[in-house]
């Protein structure tokens, strides 16, 4: 496995912190290994939030025992690689925010 830090793949770390409610705020990840691009909004996080299924257990094993919030797992439509995107969601303002935690590739 192969973790990277939010900042590294991602356009926006935090979606929602201190923005205008009534809009989806969109980041852009952006594979480490072939550079394709995937966006996603708050809702694609907000629809995880609380997953606890981890759907790639062969790939994330050594993860799956780990207690984290929520996370989001996808592979990349261009090379295939398995990715798992820990993330937290906190309430202020009774809006949600976001926030990107880790990200974690197979090997």
């Amino acid at each position: 496995m192969e973790y990277y830090r939010p900042q590294m793949v991602f356009t926006e770390i935090e979606l929602g912190k201190n923005k205008d409610p009534q809009l989806y705020y969109r980041t852009i990840y952006t594979c480490p290994i072939c550079a394709y691009k995937v966006s996603f909004n708050e809702g694609n996080f907000l629809s995880y939030s609380q997953n606890k299924v981890i759907k790639y257990k062969e790939d994330f094993h050594d993860i799956v025992e780990r207690n984290f919030q929520s996370h989001l797992e996808f592979e990349c439509p261009n090379c295939h690689r398995k990715t798992m995107v820990v993330f937290s969601i906190s309430y202020g303002d009774k809006f949600p925010n976001i926030t990107i935690d880790s990200v974690v590739l197979s090997s």
